[in-house]
Parts: structure tokens; sequence; C-alpha cells
């Protein structure tokens, strides 16, 4: 399977996006990784600032969330390619904590990414409480709009810590409650489906922890093949990057294709009358070639209900591409 034909959403903290070494450096990444959506947190910038960053680039649109007067403590980011923000039908805003972008695909799916920058230090109690209340009336308006949602940044909070006072029976910080608007709402933490024990996403010194994430709605586990964490080099901070991996055709293409399928009467069929048990053995012949290839995949793959989908997948173009030996009719 081609991971890299996927619709690939990216969230790292940049500890600042305020010179302009770093915002190359951003977008060198994103085009290294062909990266389709890269939500970048704590970005430290002005609104004034923020309007001119990437103003001219052809091949992204960005939109920004800015607190002007704690910019250095705030920010958040979306630079998305523009095979897919042509999609985004409405932008909203919490001021320098959240950026929320709403995209209407094929089928007249309405697919949501809110992008967040939790506050770091808890001495904000009463804003982060209030910021908690704002997210989850989002969540909970989105949902009944039928939305697939995804919820990605730096919550700087920590889901172990939260799922290990529940196991012990302890009531939970009160600044992890983010956890609990998420699984009240039948949400996902993606890198859990695909991973026993996640890599940390902070790294200093003597300290780590996970404190980045990608949440999504249940409904959208299937589309997905792959989430992974991994160190950024080409640029200083210290976060690792968070990703999801979604099916290009599932979310973007599939109304289109049907289209183009019943609309096109030079659409070839298998002709099986023309098939003789030789051809029949250079087809299973074919199909084991083309198996062994994704071996790998289908052997090492965490097996559970959330992964079936991607090991179909895999197994259904293994035949499509079979296909091309038998003989055809229109």
């Amino acid at each position: 399977m081609d991971i890299n034909n996927t619709f690939k959403i990216t969230t790292i903290n940049v500890s600042g996006l305020n010179t302009t070494l770093k915002q190359e450096q951003v977008l060198n990444y994103m085009k290294i990784n062909k990266i389709s959506c890269l939500i970048v947190t704590e970005t430290k910038l002005q609104t004034t600032s923020a309007k001119m960053i990437y103003k001219n680039n052809k091949d992204i649109t960005t939109w920004w969330s800015c607190d002007d007067d704690n910019h250095f403590s705030t920010g958040v980011r979306i630079l998305m390619n523009n095979d897919y923000a042509k999609y985004v039908i409405k932008k909203d805003i919490i001021e320098g904590r959240a950026l929320k972008l709403t995209l209407l695909l094929k089928g007249k799916i309405r697919f949501t990414i809110i992008a967040i920058y939790n506050f770091l230090n808890n001495s904000y109690k009463d804003d982060i409480l209030e910021f908690y209340q704002k997210l989850e009336e989002i969540v909970i308006a989105e949902k009944k709009l039928q939305a697939k949602i995804v919820c990605v940044g730096d919550f700087n909070a920590s889901y172990d810590i939260a799922m290990a006072q529940q196991k012990a029976n302890r009531k939970i910080f009160w600044k992890d409650r983010i956890f609990q608007i998420f699984k009240k709402n039948v949400m996902v933490n993606i890198n859990l489906v695909y991973h026993d024990k996640p890599l940390n996403t902070w790294n200093r010194s003597d300290k780590k922890s996970r404190i980045d994430y990608i949440w999504i709605t249940e409904d959208l586990v299937p589309d997905t093949i792959y989430a992974s964490i991994n160190k950024v080099h080409i640029f200083e901070t210290d976060h690792s990057a968070v990703t999801v991996y979604f099916q290009i055709d599932d979310l973007f293409h599939t109304k289109q294709l049907f289209k183009k399928k019943k609309h096109n009467n030079n659409n070839l069929k298998v002709d099986y009358k023309k098939i003789d048990s030789q051809l029949w053995e250079t087809y299973a012949e074919k199909i084991e070639k083309l198996l062994d290839k994704e071996k790998d995949i289908i052997d090492n793959v965490e097996i559970s209900i959330n992964c079936i989908n991607r090991i179909w997948n895999t197994i259904r173009d293994t035949f499509k591409k079979a296909n091309n030996e038998l003989p055809k009719k229109k």
C-alpha cells in the first residue's frame, strides 16, 4: 500500500514561528514529508505578522489563530495543500487557542478539523475550563451535523496519567478533563489504534511525556491506514510530530469515481467465457506474486477490528492488479 498516496494530517509544536528561517524550515518539512495538512502550535505570532507568512505561496492555503495580548505563549496555524484547501467552506477561531476548519467533501461529507494549543500554565484554571466548555460545544454541534471530526494539536495534558488515575479509581486531574470530552463524544486516540505503546511527543533533558495528540470520531477509523509519532530534524523543537494517514479515495474521490464509472460506456468487464485453465493459472500466479510483495503488511499489522480495513484494501488492490491478466469485454 502506497502510504504517500494518502491525505496526511500532521501536528507539531514548533516552539515559535517568528523567524524567516523557521518559517522556511516548516514549509520544507511539509513538502519533504508530503503532508497534506500541517497543524503547527505555539506559533508565538501576532495577527499582523501571521497575515503575511506564506501569503504569496501558490501551493498552500493557511489559516491562523492568534492572541495578540499573549502571543508569546499562544498561537495555532494550519497549512493545507491547495488540492484539499478547495474543500474548506468555513473557518472559526478561539483566539490563540483553537482553529476549526470545516470541509465539505464529495457526497456532502462534512469533515471538521479542530486544531488546538492548550494552556501550558495550570494557574489559568478558569480560562482552561472555559476553553474546554467552548471546545465541547464545538464537538457536540459538529456531531449533530454528522461531521467526521479530527481534533489535533498540543493538549498540554497527559492521557496516560488520566487513564492511570481512572484505573486506580482516583479522581482525574481537572486539566485532564479534555479527554473526557472526546471519549464522551465517541472519539478515539488514533495512535493507540496502531500502537500499544506510542512514543512520547515531548522530550526535554530528563523529562518526557505524551501531550500531542490526534483524536478522531470513531466513524473515521476505518478510513485511516496508519498513525505515527516521529522526531523532527529539520528545525529545532522539543516536540515530535504526530501524524495520521487517511485513504484518499474513501474521503475525497468516492463520488467522483462512481460518476466516472456510471457514465463511462467504455468501462470494461472481465470476459469469463474466454478464460481457460492456462489463464486461470497465470491469474493465480500473478495474485501470489503480488501478495508476496504485501506480505509484511498483512502479516505484521496489529490485528484488530480497526485494522481490518487496511488489510482488506491491500487484498482488494491486489485483485485489481491481477485482473489485468484476464480478457475483457465492454
